[in-house]
């Protein structure tokens, strides 16, 4: 990036960016060594997402004062039950979940407690009920609460405007919203989208950003998520959520921005298009991918 340029917002990672199967030596890693290897990839912080191995090295006091400082963020957590193994399809994978992964309700104990270590509060991606008369958001326990637009919430919740989720995000007690370039898009002609209609007005609410591609796990119609991610790390420009992105520049947002990508992701794309041979993404090469990601972002997030 030139001296000439100016990154409008700083670009963090998601806890959640080492957690799947392509890189599931990463689950048994300690938080300072997570952490190290996103300051390599360039990231400026963390988005925390609990998990039972690292709720435990907040409880016992190990985070090292530079990791409670990397920590800009959090994100409840989406942690399976243990009736869920045996009442869902996929039951194995319901399994490693719960193992890896406090309940989703669970974790936000965990946000507190990591709260209580760092010493101070943070900006936190909730999930809200299906049932917009029934949501509870935990008023109390958080500053800064943010939810995900998407246009299922939307139908479950009975709404069809953005004047309508801007009224339900006041009623129930959010500070705003976190966008999700994957989330928020389908292919429809209302609510939400097309983006380039609506992108302006949501960035009104909009606190936090999350740059999610690769998302081969929640196929959405419209969105080419894969061909989103090749984009990123080629640094082409020419994607969807590339233009999104420099929307957002042209418009002058400035807030939170978190890269989503699973590592499964990568590896397919490695597979595809440069013949990898591993059945796992190696270290070095998630490091390495995730840098042409940070620079492409930061390219397109810059003035």
């Amino acid at each position: 990036m030139g001296k000439e340029q100016e990154l409008l917002v700083e670009v963090s990672t998601s806890l959640m960016n080492y957690f799947s199967a392509a890189t599931f030596y990463t689950a048994f890693w300690p938080v300072s060594r997570q952490l190290e290897k996103a300051r390599q990839a360039g990231y400026s912080g963390l988005e925390w997402h609990p998990t039972r191995l690292g709720s435990l090295q907040v409880k016992l006091g190990v985070l090292k004062e530079r990791d409670k400082d990397y920590i800009q963020c959090g994100h409840q957590g989406f942690g399976a039950g243990f009736s869920d193994i045996f009442t869902r399809s996929k039951s194995a994978f319901f399994f490693f979940q719960f193992c890896l992964l406090p309940q989703s309700i669970d974790s936000l104990a965990d946000l507190r407690d990591l709260q209580k270590v760092i010493g101070r509060d943070l900006p936190v991606v909730l999930y809200p009920s299906g049932d917009l008369k029934k949501d509870s958001v935990s008023q109390k326990l958080f500053a800064e609460k943010t939810f995900q637009p998407s246009p299922e919430l939307m139908s479950a919740w009975g709404i069809r405007t953005i004047d309508e989720l801007e009224e339900a995000m006041a009623v129930l007690g959010y500070e705003g919203f976190c966008l999700d370039t994957h989330h928020f898009r389908d292919n429809s002609e209302e609510g939400l989208n097309p983006w380039s209609k609506t992108i302006e007005r949501l960035l009104r609410n909009t606190r936090e950003i999350h740059i999610s591609v690769g998302r081969i796990d929640a196929p959405k119609p419209g969105v080419d998520t894969l061909e989103e991610l090749k984009d990123l790390l080629s640094g082409s420009g020419e994607s969807q959520v590339s233009k999104i992105l420099t929307a957002i520049k042209d418009l002058g947002w400035q807030g939170r921005v978190v890269t989503e990508i699973p590592t499964t992701a990568l590896l397919t794309v490695r597979q595809q298009d440069l013949g990898y041979q591993e059945s796992f993404l190696r270290p070095n090469d998630l490091v390495s991918d995730h840098q042409r990601i940070v620079a492409s972002i930061s390219k397109l997030l810059s003035s």
